[in-house]
């Protein structure tokens, strides 16, 4: 059943780890035919490209709440998975990647939509240790392709101990100083995230600017919001499917301009 929870698992660990699991043992959701065709196009997205999200980003930095407990900034979270993001892992694979400790600008360009939603586990998954999670769910054609990614949104473990073992979980080697040394670089703005781009490259962006760093091994692609160099919320892409109906319509968009122009010959 789409949606549900896949059977014979036990949850075990910190508050967090079991969020982690419950979100990757369920099953990917059933999507509308709205975001299998269209997408992130201009249809569903209309004409904003995010550009007043960067500014306010540019100006006044990340938002700060830490959840449960407080409103998230779904529009934020969307921009960041949607745009920035995707972009960011372009930038880490491509010619910009031998900037290293770089100031580089960040480049949201593209089209993305999403929603952020409450996942209600069962009470038989709960007696198996499973938790209610945060899903956001977003489309994209920024970056790496047309894409629906859904993105685990969840607060890091508070205590020293518990703190510790979600860490070692997503960076089990932690940074390499540089790195470790970006995050407070600004002591005007103590909130910035670590960008987990894949291939054991991460960046650190203060909302304005962002550097890349190589050599931190980690499992999942995602974004940490980091307060004085200390992780409060985790943002894991879970899973993230092609959305076909894009590149359809882009294909038949192609053959109708070319018969067009057979025709006026």
């Amino acid at each position: 059943m789409p949606g549900g929870i896949r059977s014979g698992q036990e949850f075990e660990g910190t508050l967090f780890q079991r969020r982690l699991a419950t979100a990757l043992a369920t099953r990917p959701h059933a999507r509308s035919l709205g975001t299998n065709v269209l997408g992130a196009s201009l249809l569903r997205t209309g004409l904003s490209l995010g550009w007043r999200r960067k500014r306010t980003l540019e100006r006044e930095g990340f938002d700060t709440t830490v959840a449960p407990g407080g409103a998230l900034d779904a529009d934020e979270l969307i921009h960041i998975h949607g745009r920035r993001l995707p972009n960011v892992i372009r930038s880490a694979t491509g010619l910009i990647r031998r900037q290293q400790d770089k100031e580089l600008r960040p480049m949201d360009g593209g089209s993305t939509t999403g929603s952020l939603r409450r996942v209600t586990v069962s009470e038989a998954d709960r007696r198996r240790g499973a938790v209610d999670w945060d899903r956001l769910c977003v489309d994209t054609n920024a970056g790496i392709g047309n894409q629906h990614i859904d993105v685990l949104v969840a607060p890091i473990g508070r205590d020293g101990a518990e703190y510790a073992a979600d860490m070692s979980l997503l960076l089990p080697e932690w940074l390499p100083p540089r790195a470790a040394q970006a995050l407070v670089a600004r002591p005007d703005r103590p909130t910035v995230r670590l960008h987990l781009l894949g291939e054991g490259w991460v960046g650190v962006d203060d909302g304005a600017r962002f550097r890349l760093y190589e050599g931190v091994p980690h499992a999942m692609r995602g974004s940490l919001v980091m307060t004085s160099g200390r992780a409060t919320r985790a943002e894991l892409w879970i899973s993230d499917r092609d959305n076909i109906g894009p590149d359809v319509i882009d294909f038949l968009g192609e053959v109708l301009g070319d018969l067009i122009e057979l025709s006026a010959l």
